[in-house]
């Protein structure tokens, strides 16, 4: 069983192709998770924060989705950190899926070798 320490969050949106290959991914290796949806549950701001200091806004923030070409070309130009954080905390959707947390190491996108390394090991009893 995995500790509360140890537990796999996935961020994102559950209509979302990627999260949708995401979930299966896990799912299909019995690999215990947790999904936040951002539609229904959001993001706070403390979450936006974490993830900013992890990657940055040139990251985290989907810059080819229509959320971020709604949003007026003056603040998208001037966007810092800072900004990004209430940004996505208004919007959501903004940010790249998944976003993947075990402990203290965050993943950003759909990368296999990347869910392998931050997975535990399953052990066949």
């Amino acid at each position: 069983m995995i500790s509360e320490n140890e537990k796999i969050i996935i961020y994102g949106i559950k209509n979302c192709d990627t999260i949708k290959k995401t979930k299966i991914w896990f799912d299909l290796r019995k690999i215990a998770y947790t999904f936040h949806d951002f539609k229904t549950l959001g993001c706070e701001k403390s979450i936006a924060l974490s993830m900013l200091k992890e990657f940055g806004h040139q990251t985290l923030i989907n810059r080819r989705g229509t959320t971020w070409r709604k949003i007026p070309q003056i603040e998208r130009e001037a966007i810092t950190d800072e900004t990004a954080a209430n940004l996505i905390v208004n919007f959501p959707s903004l940010i790249k899926r998944p976003v993947i947390k075990r402990k203290t190491t965050w993943l950003v996108g759909y990368d296999e070798l990347a869910f392998e390394r931050i997975c535990p090991p399953i052990h066949d009893i």
